[in-house]
Formats: C-alpha cells, sequence, structure tokens
C-alpha cells in the first residue's frame, strides 16, 4: 500500500518550550516528532498567530506530517 502525504506542518517554540504557532512547510529533516526537534535561528522575519518574530531570534522547531491519501493501485 503507497501513501501520500499532502505537505508538513513546522512547529515553533520559544526555548523555555511555549507553544508560539505553525507553518506548512516542506520536508526538511528525516526524523518527525519530538525526537526531531531542532534549535533553529531564524533567518527572516515570520509571523505566526499575529506575532512577528524577529530575524536572529532562536528557537525549537519540530515537523510533522499532514494527513494524506492512500494511492490505489
Amino acid at each position: 500500500m503507497e501513501f501520500e502525504t499532502i505537505g508538513y506542518s513546522k512547529d515553533y517554540y520559544t526555548l523555555e518550550k511555549k507553544y508560539i504557532g505553525s507553518v506548512v512547510c516542506d520536508k526538511d529533516r528525516e526524523v518527525y516528532g519530538y525526537l526531531g526537534r531542532r534549535k533553529e535561528i531564524l533567518e527572516e522575519e515570520i509571523i505566526l498567530r499575529k506575532k512577528k518574530i524577529k530575524k536572529g531570534t532562536e528557537l525549537l522547531t519540530e515537523i510533522f506530517p499532514l494527513c494524506g491519501r492512500i494511492l490505489k493501485k
């Protein structure tokens, strides 16, 4: 059975592990969820839930696959 993923959701957290928001993105790592969590420094300003996060801010990120569909053979 073959499965197609629609896309991925990237969740942003502060270094104190407080949820900030999420965006739809492309796959950028092999491990998903908590085990795939990594620290990132923003290369550009982003807007999450009507809040601007400045370039150069250090955040934790996680990626989760969005729901997809089973492909027929």
